[in-house]
């Protein structure tokens, strides 16, 4: 950075130097600092495609849609095959809602260039969300295609592939990715959830036990650990990995509410009790926690807390019903 505050210092219209900086701040979330950078880079250089791309991602990490939308169009005028433009370009004709035109920025820019995964996935990802499932497969088996893949848009084609129905692509993908990155945790887990839902509970546990011994406080890892345990009535495992789930992530209201179900499950109604009573300062609101602590309340004989936990599940239903009632 010392670098590039120097080279504006010599030069003060230096793009490199501009872009590079508003990019910065960008990143650290100073707002004014890179709007000022982008906007002076494309003053000084107003026939720059670079300068108004670095514009337009600046708006863009600052979810300014409309405005980066027009920085794009001004670097394509400048720069008709610009990939790096262009995929930005079609993410926030995506943002914006417009979705037919992101459909046809993505083709148009693989018609320049097929060999960009990222740009085959964000289709893919598009065309599912309009219900054209078999166009997307083919975008996303093409992503997969494509060597060196990047880890994170490699994941991200995985996810897709099962949201697609292709849980055997994902799997395909995802071990793609454990043998270039071994320590790859989140892909890992991904593996696990993917066993999981196919009812390979073994081979899912392998996976979801390396994922948390890469990275013992990804909560994803030790919380989904802790629901096969669960499923397979191993309540003390369930309840240590749910007890190291919370360490991480005091308030993570999943966590909370299957631990209070698995002391409810092994008799030890005080503990639910009091796991859903912090569960329910998370989510207020939750009438299935009502529930459950007024169910436990009422077989410990707790008659405050019966009365206290009935009131609450009649006003919270009377506050439904009136929100029925008037459409809000």
């Amino acid at each position: 950075m010392r670098t590039v505050e120097r080279a504006r210092e010599i030069q003060p219209g230096y793009l490199p130097a501009l872009t590079t900086i508003g990019m910065f701040w960008a990143h650290k979330g100073d707002r004014e600092q890179a709007r000022a950078s982008t906007s002076r880079a494309v003053e000084l250089y107003p026939k720059s495609a670079e300068a108004y791309f670095a514009q337009g991602i600046v708006l863009e990490l600052q979810n300014e849609h409309a405005e980066a939308l027009e920085s794009y169009d001004r670097a394509v005028a400048l720069s008709p095959r610009s990939t790096g433009v262009l995929l930005h370009r079609a993410d926030t004709l995506r943002q914006l809602g417009r979705t037919p035109e992101a459909i046809t920025a993505y083709q148009k820019l693989i018609d320049i260039d097929r060999e960009i995964p990222a740009a085959h996935v964000a289709l893919a990802e598009t065309l599912l969300s309009v219900g054209r499932r078999e166009d997307a497969r083919e975008s996303l088996i093409r992503a997969a295609s494509i060597e060196p893949g990047d880890i994170p848009t490699l994941r991200k084609a995985a996810k897709l592939f099962v949201e697609a129905d292709l849980p055997e692509k994902a799997l395909e993908v995802l071990e793609r990715i454990m043998k270039a990155d071994p320590r790859d945790h989140e892909s890992a887990t991904a593996l696990g959830q993917i066993h999981a839902k196919a009812r390979n509970y073994d081979v899912a546990v392998e996976w979801l036990e390396r994922a948390f011994r890469l990275a013992p406080s990804y909560v994803a890892a030790s919380y989904n650990l802790a629901t096969l345990h669960y499923t397979s009535s191993h309540y003390d495992l369930a309840r240590k990995m749910l007890e190291l789930t919370l360490k991480t992530q005091p308030d993570h209201l999943k966590a909370l509410n299957l631990l209070g179900k698995t002391h409810q499950r092994q008799q030890d109604l005080k503990s639910a009790l009091h796991v859903w009573e912090k569960a329910l300062a998370v989510r207020p609101d939750s009438s299935t926690l009502l529930k459950n602590i007024l169910k436990v309340a009422t077989e410990l004989d707790d008659k405050a807390r019966v009365k206290d936990y009935y009131a609450r599940v009649i006003a919270l239903k009377q506050e439904r019903d009136k929100q029925k009632l008037t459409g809000l």
